[in-house]
């Protein structure tokens, strides 16, 4: 499966703008690709919402545990 990953640094929680960005990313230029976007840190509830059926979110909870072994299921 060909995936499409951003990531994000950041200490404010990552907003429903930035998932967009990554959405439209992949349907124009990675039309093939499953989008994927990690943060060290949460994600607002706008994002989690705008991200639904469209993105898989990784949040630093679950950063940790694919960090530790855990298989992530896209």
């Amino acid at each position: 499966r060909h995936v499409a990953l951003q990531c994000k640094r950041q200490r404010k929680p990552v907003g429903a703008d930035r998932v967009r960005n990554l959405i439209g990313a992949v349907h124009s230029t990675y039309r093939d690709h499953h989008g994927v976007l990690v943060t060290s840190g949460t994600f607002t509830a706008p994002a989690t919402r705008e991200a639904h059926g469209h993105l898989t979110l990784i949040d630093r909870a679950a950063l940790t545990t694919w960090m530790d072994g855990a298989p992530l299921t896209l």
